[in-house]
C-alpha cells in the first residue's frame, strides 16, 4: 500500500486538454479521474482498478502500470518505495514514447516535477495488512488471485481430467 500519490504538475494540464478535444478525449479524462479517486479510496489492489490496467501490463519499467482510459489514451503509474507516482497521461503512442525514453532507467521522480497528496493509511484492509506483513507475497499474486476467483470446479477437472479420473479412488500404502 502507498502512503502518498505524487500527480505531475502537467497532469492537470494534460486533462485540461483532453475535456476540450472532444467526446473521446472528456470520456478519457473522466475515466482518469475516476482511476485517480479510486486509487486514492481504495488502493491500487481492488478490482475496480486491477480490471482498468492494460491487457498486457508493463514491463519496460519496473512498478509501472499503464491504465486503458479508452478512446486511445492512457495512464501511467509508478510506484516508488511508498509513494505511488502518476506521471503521464496522454495517448497510447506518446505513452509508448514515453515509457520507451525511459526503458534502461530507474525511476527517479524530480518532487518539483510533482503535487504531493497524502493518503489516509488508516483505511487498509485485511487482506492490505496480510500482503504487508507477508514478505513472500509478491504483486503477480494479484494477478493469481483474479485468475483463481474466475475459476470453477468445472474448467479444473478439465484441465486436470488424469487427475480426477483418481478422485474418487482410495489409495492404499502398503
Amino acid at each position: 500500500m502507498f502512503r502518498s500519490i505524487h500527480l505531475a504538475r502537467a497532469i492537470e494540464r494534460q486533462l485540461i486538454v483532453l475535456r476540450r478535444s472532444g467526446k473521446k478525449g472528456e470520456l478519457a479524462a473522466d475515466q482518469c479521474q475516476r482511476i485517480l479517486t479510486e486509487l486514492r479510496e481504495n488502493g491500487e489492489e481492488t478490482a475496480g482498478i486491477f480490471l482498468k490496467r492494460t491487457k498486457n501490463g508493463e514491463y519496460r519499467m519496473k512498478n509501472c502500470v499503464k491504465y486503458d482510459l479508452g478512446g486511445g489514451y492512457r495512464l501511467i503509474t509508478v510506484r516508488y518505495c511508498d509513494r505511488l507516482y502518476v506521471p503521464y497521461l496522454g495517448t497510447h503512442d506518446d505513452a509508448d514514447s514515453w515509457l520507451e525514453r525511459r526503458r534502461r532507467e530507474d525511476f527517479e521522480p524530480n518532487e518539483a516535477n510533482y503535487r504531493f497528496e497524502p493518503i489516509n493509511v488508516d483505511t487498509t484492509s485485511d487482506d492490505d495488512l496480510a500482503r504487508q506483513m507477508s514478505p513472500g507475497i509478491e504483486e503477480s499474486d494479484l494477478y493469481e488471485e483474479h485468475l483463481r476467483d474466475r475459476l470453477d470446479e468445472t474448467t479444473l477437472r478439465e484441465v486436470f481430467r488424469g487427475l480426477c479420473r483418481n478422485c474418487g479412488k482410495t489409495v492404499h500404502q502398503g
